[in-house]
């Protein structure tokens, strides 16, 4: 299929929550390789709930929501929004046909965060993280510009560096996680490199 998936998308598994695998999507996508996080609920065959017992075989409510298609489009349409990583995944009980972003302009000229969270329940917070991308191949942590910044719903968030980067948010209602957005990379920004020469 040529797309590089990557199950991050579960409450509690293997010792962890989600938090800990979406920090593993970020060290892949900060260290350089393009990978694209999805979510899954994994019951093999068990209910879809809202609101699952945590530990039952039935805890995994996530699903993988495919942008820029709908459910007749072709599965060349499905494969080319899933290499583009057009992803986004959540519980679908709280959040209806994803949790979107794209990187627009402000009226600087300078990279601000676009939202289209109109799917996601209003009692949802917002959260921004965003890092550097280190295409050297060598795997590192990430560095991070913006780590869990809280953001308003409708707010165009600035984004940017010297380097290249990437962002995606997080939606939560206090410790339950909602959804995780699509992730798009940041375009370097020359201007906000240090000057030549400069010392630190």
């Amino acid at each position: 299929m040529g797309a590089g998936l990557i199950e991050v998308g579960y409450a509690d598994r293997g010792g962890v929550g989600i938090s800990d695998h979406l920090q593993l999507l970020d060290y892949l996508l900060a260290s350089g390789l393009a990978i694209c996080g999805i979510g899954t609920t994994d019951s093999h065959g068990g209910r879809l709930l809202a609101d699952p017992q945590p530990g039952s075989d039935e805890q995994w409510n996530f699903v993988t929501w495919i942008g820029g298609v709908a459910r007749i489009s072709p599965a060349s349409d499905l494969i080319a929004a899933m290499r583009a990583c057009n992803l986004s995944f959540g519980n679908p009980f709280y959040v209806r046909g994803g949790i979107w972003v794209s990187v627009g302009t402000d009226s600087n000229g300078g990279a601000v965060l676009l939202q289209d969270v109109a799917g996601v329940s209003t009692s949802a917070q917002f959260f921004l993280y965003e890092a550097a991308i280190d295409s050297t191949g060598v795997g590192h942590d990430p560095v991070y510009r913006q780590s869990g910044r809280p953001i308003g719903r409708n707010e165009r968030a600035p984004l940017g560096g010297c380097g290249p980067g990437f962002a995606r948010i997080e939606a939560w209602v206090g410790d339950r996680a909602l959804a995780f957005s699509n992730v798009v990379r940041v375009p370097a920004d020359p201007g906000l490199c240090a000057p030549t020469g400069a010392t630190k």
